[in-house]
């Protein structure tokens, strides 16, 4: 009888034992706990041999071509992200290759507009190319082409217009410093 009874005491005793080792195992999965921060934020930077898209926000990035064309956004340009695309462009007649006009550097597309800036803080540049003989570099420029709007219409076809932005040669590349960008192709040559 008595090893009966102590039996039942140890049996008891472990089921006291267990629930209680239960009970906490199941107060500790119901704790809540912190999720870790998000990783610090970082300018975006995408390279592409004929094309190339990244998203930029507030701290800026550049996007950069095969062909060398490089487009740069400073910190704080940009108040929210945008998927900014790039891309070796065709069909273009930029400067007519008159004796007034060459091109220089490749023609490139970039999308979307980029709204302005209060600074000038948008730098586009390429690889330098030799300067034709007869022209000073401050004959050097930026052609970008107007919003769709402003394109005049002919039975021949459609006649693209191009805003002529500053450039200078720096090191080995010609760059321009916008505050702006219309979203359509650009191209660097020299004009008079």
């Amino acid at each position: 009888m008595q090893i009966r009874a102590t039996a039942a005491m140890v049996l008891a005793l472990a089921a006291c034992g267990g629930g209680a080792t239960q009970s906490h195992a199941t107060t500790a999965s119901t704790e809540t706990t912190t999720p870790a921060p998000p990783p610090p934020a970082q300018a975006a930077h995408a390279r592409g041999d004929h094309d190339v898209s990244a998203r930029v926000g507030r701290l800026g990035g550049s996007l950069e071509l095969g062909n060398g064309a490089r487009l740069e956004i400073d910190p704080n340009v940009l108040t929210e992200e945008v998927q900014i695309s790039m891309s070796i462009a065709q069909g273009a007649h930029v400067f007519d290759q008159a004796e007034t006009q060459t091109p220089l550097g490749p023609l490139v597309e970039i999308t979307p507009a980029v709204t302005p800036s209060q600074t000038r803080s948008i730098h586009y540049s390429v690889p330098f190319a030799r300067i034709p003989d007869g022209y000073p570099e401050s004959d050097l420029a930026l052609a970008v082409e107007e919003e769709g709007a402003q394109r005049e219409h002919f039975i021949s076809g459609t006649a693209t217009r191009w805003q002529m932005y500053p450039a200078r040669h720096v090191g080995d590349r010609f760059v321009s410093d916008l505050d702006q960008l219309a979203g359509h192709r650009l191209q660097f040559g020299v004009s008079r």
